[in-house]
């Protein structure tokens, strides 16, 4: 039986490859920052430890051996750089769940595993892919060809905390008129976590040594389609109102800061929806439909109950409602 060992594990991507690798038969130890036995997925062995804390770690990893490492910190890459050294002679594979954001802000599409990658003249940690390139560095060089670097793109699902889809899921339920940034036809690109998840335990088992583009299913999926089906699934028909994604830049809008899984066509960033994942197809990949993630999610938001999943997403502040009904009246 193979053993695995989860950094991180109890959220959202880490806990959903937990799952996956204990019902393959695996045998799975996860280990983070949260205390609370309960909140580790069921059939796991849970370590509880402060990854920033390299005596910590080294004691609490002591004499302990795994078949494999998958690694989610999104954090500070000096903890990258701790499990790495402290797991160099313990394990036979480090996969670390990186993101397709380390590839060049201006990158021509369709994104490859060869484009070229994000530079920094500050190496500022502050900057989430460059925390992502500099764990990968790292990796790479303490398991040369023993690596295997995942570059996920938009990952949604049950548990997903970030709240991207739930945010649009729950604005479908409370208004009667939604504003949603244009063009309609606008591509987008995701992979469920669960099978992101499955894909990791399929590489490992295999095993794969390499870096791979995980970005989700060829067809495309766009953002009209995707709003059909939340007003299906939360079975209500609000009107919506398409601004230009020029007017909403003009207005100050925030890209996918202020409305989630909104990338314009143009500029910056522009090509993250158009990444290629043909290497993933080719191991073996299986994606769901996008009907069957967005009837999962909201399933998952009422089984959690509105006050319980509220305390649950993160507390970031999307477009509110008073910014949205001043921007419905100014274009609509």
């Amino acid at each position: 039986m193979d053993s695995l060992l989860v950094l991180g594990g109890s959220r959202f991507v880490g806990r959903h490859i937990a799952e996956a690798a204990v019902n393959a038969g695996w045998t799975v130890t996860v280990l983070n920052n949260d205390s609370g036995p309960k909140k580790a997925p069921a059939g796991t062995q849970h370590i509880f430890v402060n990854r920033l804390d390299p005596d910590a770690m080294a004691h609490a990893l002591k004499g302990m051996r795994w078949d494999a490492v998958v690694d989610t910190w999104q954090g500070h890459p000096e903890a990258v750089v701790t499990a790495s050294r402290i797991l160099r002679d313990s394990v036979a594979i480090y996969c670390l769940v990186s993101s397709v954001t380390v590839y060049s802000e201006n990158a021509r599409p369709p994104i490859t595993e060869s484009t070229e990658c994000r530079t920094s003249e500050t190496d500022d940690p502050n900057v989430y892919s460059i925390r992502k390139r500099s764990a990968e560095s790292m990796v790479l060089e303490a398991f040369p060809k023993r690596s295997l670097i995942l570059r996920p793109g938009l990952i949604v699902g049950p548990w997903e905390y970030a709240g991207r889809l739930p945010w649009w899921l729950l604005r479908m339920q409370d208004r009667r008129t939604i504003l949603a940034p244009g063009p309609t036809d606008r591509r987008l690109q995701w992979v469920d976590a669960r099978d992101f998840a499955s894909f990791v335990v399929l590489c490992l088992s295999i095993p794969i040594c390499d870096i791979v583009n995980v970005a989700g299913p060829s067809e495309d999926l766009t953002m009209s389609q995707l709003l059909r089906e939340c007003t299906r699934v939360v079975g209500s028909e609000p009107e919506i109102c398409w601004i230009d994604s020029s007017q909403l830049l003009q207005s100050g809008v925030l890209p996918w800061i202020e409305i989630p899984l909104w990338i314009p066509p143009n500029g910056s960033h522009a090509s993250a929806y158009d990444v290629s994942a043909v290497k993933a197809d080719q191991i073996g990949i299986r994606y769901r439909t996008t009907r069957q993630t967005v009837e999962d999610v909201w399933q998952w938001m009422n089984q959690l109950g509105r006050e319980r999943l509220l305390r649950y997403l993160d507390t970031r502040v999307w477009l509110d409602r008073a910014r949205e009904t001043q921007l419905l009246a100014t274009f609509k």
